[in-house]
């Protein structure tokens, strides 16, 4: 309960902008967590990808990303490559790497990612269509134009199939 607490506190000062108290209080609980709980506890790994959320969100992308490139084992070893909260910490590294300015490995893992979401999800699951813009926005910014354009015509028809032609998203 207590590492729960910490955690919805952790949030509650991120949420205000208080990323250096969120930064300090989740540091905390994860070394808490780690002690009591274990690495590899899913309370352990959430508490990661929350820091690592919080730093990001602090500007220092090089501790989210340590902390993002951390996890995404330990979650694969845990709850394996294709569960959704594995999926979503191999989004988030994909992002951060993408800030950061690492294209190629930003691709090379969000390319994964879709391809393991395609795989198991239905072609109209939301998570899907995230993969696919989260890609084509990554081929952009790597001047990969023409596989962006690719993908974003393999995905108008899924998008339009999940919520009509007319919907606003």
């Amino acid at each position: 309960q207590t590492l729960w607490a910490m955690s919805i506190l952790a949030g509650s000062y991120e949420d205000s902008g208080r990323y250096k108290d969120a930064i300090k209080l989740q540091t905390q609980a994860l070394e808490i967590s780690r002690k009591v709980l274990g690495a590899e506890h899913r309370n352990t790994l959430a508490i990661i990808g929350d820091l690592a959320s919080y730093y990001r969100g602090s500007g220092r992308i090089d501790e989210a990303l340590n902390l993002r490139e951390e996890l995404l084992p330990l979650q694969q070893k845990v709850l394996g490559t294709e569960h959704p909260d594995t999926l979503a910490v191999m989004t988030n590294l994909a992002q951060s790497y993408s800030i950061a300015g690492r294209l190629d490995e930003a691709i090379a893992l969000q390319e994964e990612s879709l391809a393991i979401k395609r795989r198991v999800l239905p072609p109209q699951h939301p998570y899907v269509a995230i993969a696919f813009k989260n890609l084509i926005m990554m081929y952009r910014n790597a001047g990969r134009i023409d596989e962006a354009l690719n993908l974003a015509e393999d995905l108008l028809p899924l998008e339009q199939k999940a919520l009509g032609a007319e919907h606003p998203d």
